[in-house]
């Protein structure tokens, strides 16, 4: 509190803004020379046509400039500066939605479980017989599976003793 006090009478309403949380300085940053070096390093390789991976970069340094960086760190350096094409090792969410035709209609819908139905649209109701595009079970194609009470129970099979 008697932080923003003091700030306040020096600098007046100003003190009052929002300011940056950044560390003025970064002591354990790479220094520029190691970063020219890995950028430098990663040109002349690829021109000469070879790897030039944070691994092949990381032995040069270490054999040939007397720096040592791990391979992330070179790998950050890269990407830092555009030298890196980003390529992501998992696919985009987005890409999780599956999308399926019915066979019964054109339009494409989403399903969120297996057998699910469509919603019906708003002009087409899902009580009419008429928009129901499923054909009705024809009796020479279809059997019922359960016995009721209007059915003829199965023949009886008489064993003899």
């Amino acid at each position: 509190m008697y932080r923003l006090k003091a700030r306040d009478e020096a600098e007046g309403e100003a003190a009052l803004t929002p300011r940056s949380r950044r560390p003025k300085t970064s002591p354990r940053a790479t220094a520029p020379e190691t970063v020219e070096a890995v950028l430098r390093l990663r040109k002349q390789l690829a021109e000469q046509g070879l790897d030039a991976g944070a691994d092949t970069i990381a032995w040069y340094l270490t054999h040939h400039h007397d720096a040592t960086l791990s391979q992330a760190t070179i790998n950050r350096v890269l990407a830092r500066h555009g030298a890196v094409t980003p390529e992501p090792a998992k696919r985009p969410k987005s890409s999780y939605i599956r999308f399926e035709a019915s066979h019964d209609r054109v339009r494409t819908t989403r399903s969120t479980k297996p057998g699910a139905s469509p919603p019906a649209s708003p002009g087409n109701s899902a009580t009419s017989a008429s928009a129901d595009p499923t054909p009705e079970p024809t009796s020479s194609s279809w059997t019922p599976t359960s016995t009721s009470a209007s059915s003829t129970p199965p023949p009886a099979t008489s064993s003899a003793n």
